[in-house]
């Protein structure tokens, strides 16, 4: 009985959370890739991008509806929340 009241209060907490990010227009990380000089990455809508000279980071986001992908030109590594363009 413990065990549903836990697990029940985790998935009220996911969800809030996902409402959250959802309203708020925030994006939380999910993953980066480091694409270095002379590597071609391609992701998953097919857009394909070629490193720098200092590399270019691949980031994908939360949004609390979807996962998007956007490259980052301009940081060292992916902001862990940013908000939404």
């Amino acid at each position: 009985m413990k065990s549903f009241r836990v697990a029940g209060t985790i998935f009220v907490v996911l969800v809030l959370l996902d409402l959250v990010i959802l309203i708020s227009g925030r994006r939380v990380l999910v993953s980066e890739k480091l694409v270095r000089a002379g590597e071609v990455y391609t992701d998953s809508d097919g857009e394909r991008v070629r490193g720098d000279v200092n590399g270019d980071y691949v980031c994908r986001y939360f949004t609390g509806r979807n996962v998007i992908t956007h490259v980052d030109y301009e940081h060292d590594q992916c902001p862990f929340v940013v908000l939404a363009e």
